[in-house]
């Protein structure tokens, strides 16, 4: 590993964020439009690494408000990491995100969040899995809802600027009750928009019986040969699940789409228990959401609960954040946990876990039972194992429903 002090670690200032951004853009093979908006990541949001005049290293990390189990709570958003190839194998993102938490723990953001281009990578930082990703790939003539379904409102095609404000009100209801799921701030509408125009995508909305709208679909068509069209689902949001069914019939009755794709469906996603032949979906899964808890005890009460519980929870090893490593009491009512805490580990807690293990457990993508079954959960009574699960469960499975 590199001698760190030869680099110098801080934001870029205004002046040298076209230059973050180029690099970022060269790292993950990006090509934006010359008229998109400005990337929405400030300044003061990238965390850098400078050899002299040089950028080796980027990161940065959006401040979102996250919904976990229909509770807000801030998290950050890791995004833009990458090297320059000259200066790689460094331990230059090592101390970038760590970086980034120290600097998350000081803003009282609970848990840092991103898409991993690498697994591997982000685990070696405390980082667990959150949420696992779905993805469809379907023929619209086998996709055939079950059972009929009375829709007294109706669909209607839509340009951005005028669903905008009908959009944006639809997901930001949508978002409220669901689980890891990150409001969208202007400037994340407004480049998220951007990619959809550069896509040609089309914006269908729905309406209830008293003209209000109640879900949206953006979706583009590609012609490939003939009558041989593609048609890829960009974003989905609901608040009633007939208007679900109105968009999907509508999305499934294009008589040129002969495949539809759709790669960011929630794991809990209604298709496959509303379709009559379900297996057409053909899903294929992947990780998706990454989660690093930056303050165990911050995070514990930062998400809401469904049952009332008590636990203790002993968190050891977490080198990068060592301030979580110790033994917290917790106690559930009426949704919020109550977090005490102390700095020795207690090997006799009712749980006793990781930090990348815990973060898996307390975003409810995995049960205790599961990481005490693959040993990455110890246990002080395996017969409590049952009410732990109960504890942890979410309403809906975490998931997100765009990239950043």
């Amino acid at each position: 590993m590199a001698n760190l002090e030869e680099y110098e670690f801080r934001p870029a200032n205004d002046n040298e964020m076209a230059q973050v951004i180029r690099l970022g853009n060269y790292v993950f093979s990006e090509s934006p439009l010359e008229d998109a908006p400005p990337h929405p990541l400030r300044p003061e949001w990238s965390q850098c690494a400078f050899h002299g005049r040089n950028l080796a290293a980027i990161s940065g990390a959006y401040p979102f408000v996250v919904c976990l189990n229909g509770k807000k709570a801030r998290l950050q958003g890791v995004t833009l990491v990458g090297t320059e190839p000259a200066y790689r194998r460094r331990g230059l993102v090592r101390r970038l995100i760590t970086d980034l938490l120290h600097r998350g723990k000081a803003d009282g953001e609970v848990a840092s969040i991103l898409l991993a281009s690498r697994g591997a990578i982000y685990q070696r930082f405390g980082y667990g899995l959150a949420s696992t990703g779905t993805a469809y790939e379907f023929d619209p003539r086998e996709a055939v809802l079950r059972e009929a379904f009375n829709d007294s409102g109706y669909l209607q095609r839509m340009g951005k600027q005028e669903a905008y404000p009908l959009i944006t009100a639809i997901f930001k209801s949508y978002v409220k009750e669901r689980n890891l799921m990150a409001l969208r701030d202007e400037s994340i509408w407004n480049r998220f928009l951007a990619d959809v125009e550069k896509e040609k995508a089309h914006c269908l909305v729905h309406f209830d019986d008293a003209h209000q709208a109640d879900g949206y679909c953006l979706y583009r068509t590609t012609q490939i040969q003939g009558a041989n069209q593609t048609m890829d689902i960009l974003d989905f949001a609901y608040t009633s699940l007939t208007a679900y069914k109105s968009l999907w019939h509508s999305l499934t009755s294009h008589d040129l789409v002969l495949t539809i794709k759709w790669f960011d469906a929630p794991q809990d996603d209604p298709a496959p228990g509303l379709l009559l032949e379900p297996r057409c979906l053909k899903p294929r899964t992947r990780d998706g959401m990454w989660m690093r808890v930056i303050d165990v005890a911050g995070m514990l009460a930062a998400r809401r609960y469904d049952v009332d519980g008590d636990i203790s929870i002993a968190i050891k090893d977490d080198e990068i954040c060592p301030w979580n490593n110790g033994t917290y009491q917790v106690t559930v009512r009426k949704g919020e946990a109550k977090v005490s805490s102390g700095d020795s580990i207690d090997e006799t807690a009712q749980i006793v876990c990781s930090i990348n293990a815990f973060a898996s457990m307390v975003s409810g993508h995995a049960r205790p039972t599961w990481l005490h079954q693959i040993g990455l959960v110890q246990v002080a009574d395996a017969s409590d194992l049952a009410r732990h699960d109960q504890l942890f469960a979410t309403r809906y499975r975490p998931a997100m429903s765009f990239g950043f």
